[in-house]
Formats: C-alpha cells, sequence, structure tokens
C-alpha cells in the first residue's frame, strides 16, 4: 500500500514539474547515433522552452515505468572520477542511457534520455535526478 501511493505521489510530483516549465508536447522524432550511423525513431515526447527538460508524453500526466523506478538512492555513491552520473543513475534504476536529438519541428536539440524498456517510457537524466533527490530523505535534512 505504502509503494502505490509512494509511486503516486511521485508521478503527481513529475507531472507538476514538468508541467511548470513544460510548453510543447509533439509527436516527432528523435535520433541518435550508433555505430557512426545516424538512426531516427518516432516518439511522442514534451520538452520545455529551453529545451532542457524532455520527458515522454506517456509520462506527462500518467504514471509510468520512468517514475515508478524512482526510490530513495544516496546520490553521493554517484559521485567518481569518470561517468556520467546521471548515466549512473539511470542504470542503478534499470533504465538505458543514451545521448540524442530531438526535434520541436523545426531545430534539432541534443540532450541524454534514460529510457526503460517495458513500456518505453523516458526521461532526461537531470529531471532524473532531480526526481530521485526529492525523495531522498537525507536531501531533505
Amino acid at each position: 500500500m505504502s509503494a502505490i501511493f509512494t509511486n503516486l505521489i511521485l508521478s503527481m510530483l513529475l507531472c507538476s514539474y514538468a508541467l511548470a516549465e513544460t510548453e510543447q508536447c509533439v509527436s516527432g522524432q528523435i535520433r541518435s547515433l550508433e555505430f557512426g550511423k545516424l538512426i531516427y525513431e518516432k516518439s511522442s515526447y514534451c520538452f520545455n522552452s529551453q529545451h532542457n527538460e524532455l520527458i515522454s508524453k506517456n509520462c506527462f500526466k500518467s504514471t509510468c515505468v520512468a517514475t515508478q523506478s524512482i526510490k530513495p538512492f544516496d546520490i553521493v555513491k554517484l559521485n567518481s572520477v569518470t561517468g556520467n552520473p546521471g548515466f549512473k543513475l539511470c542504470r542503478v534504476l534499470g533504465g538505458q542511457p543514451r545521448i540524442i536529438e530531438f526535434s520541436d519541428d523545426t531545430n534539432w536539440f541534443k540532450l541524454d534520455q534514460c529510457t526503460f524498456n517495458e513500456d518505453h517510457s523516458f526521461v532526461d537524466t537531470g529531471t532524473l535526478t532531480f526526481l530521485v533527490r526529492k525523495k531522498t530523505p537525507s536531501d531533505t535534512k
């Protein structure tokens, strides 16, 4: 029961966080470089006016695996000499990180995403880190 309540609260938190800055949701294209070749895929996603937050549309106003995967985690454990802490967090939570570019129907913007295969939901690692920090009790002291 507690887990269900926690997931509901996190979903509401994610939606309110995304709603505060998100201005546009589109059915567009995401591209990534894989083995030296650009790969294009169709996707529905939402982004903010600065193009530095990205979330899959299936997470925007409902629960998804990306939001349900968020659990308390000691962010300090992600600090190291090598590697991207956001990518490490993504892997710890069961996601797959990658660098992508997404289109706003006019321009392409580079960002990263953490994708969860169960429902293909994703969120950028900055937002993911923000949400985990909100949930981590040691950060609220």
